[in-house]
């Protein structure tokens, strides 16, 4: 099993969850996968949790990167220095 982060659950995170998540396991190039999303607005990240977009919901960048292989970046462009930077240490 995959582990994802995605990193910001509006619409494009969240889009990409749900493809994610519908796509099969057996054909799937990536196998069965356990999403994990954070956004900096805990509501969307629940609104995302409710769409079953994501399997988890994370509380900082940090807990969402714990064990996983793949990280997705779907913030506005002006967020993503910042971001990165945040991230880099991880």
């Amino acid at each position: 099993m995959i582990r994802i982060a995605i990193i910001g659950m509006g619409l494009i995170g969240t889009s990409l969850g749900m493809a994610l998540r519908t796509a099969d396991a057996q054909t799937s190039a990536l196998g069965p996968v356990q999403i994990v999303g954070y956004d900096q607005e805990q509501s969307a990240t629940r609104a995302a949790r409710g769409r079953l977009a994501i399997d988890q919901a994370a509380r900082s960048p940090a807990e969402a990167l714990q064990g996983t292989q793949l990280v997705i970046i779907a913030t506005p462009d002006q967020a993503v220095r910042a971001l990165l930077t945040q991230l880099a240490p991880l």
